[in-house]
């Protein structure tokens, strides 16, 4: 996997490419973001229709940094988000 950052005013758009894994690109992410967090940008927006496969590390990686964002008082938005993957963001109705 791969990251592109692009700014637009006080947003952080990152560009995610290839597949998010325990061996590729997970960990990646996570740096990134706090790297982000290191410089103070804590409005953020990730696009995610590039992402080709998503793993149970890809998905904690986005959760983790979710939570690191908006523990900052920051703004965390996923963009094009594919079926796949709301379906493993989603919990269903019990």
């Amino acid at each position: 996997m791969h990251i592109e950052e692009r700014q637009v005013g006080a947003v952080i758009i990152l560009d995610a490419v290839g597949p998010m894994t325990f061996s590729d690109g997970a960990q990646l992410f996570k740096d990134k973001i706090h790297s982000l967090l290191y410089r103070g940008q804590t409005n953020v927006v990730v696009n995610l229709g590039a992402i080709t496969y998503l793993d149970s590390a890809g998905l904690g990686a986005i959760v983790a940094s979710y939570t690191m964002i908006t523990r900052a008082g920051g703004r965390f938005v996923l963009l094009n988000v594919t079926k796949g993957i709301y379906n493993l963001l989603s919990i269903p109705d019990c």
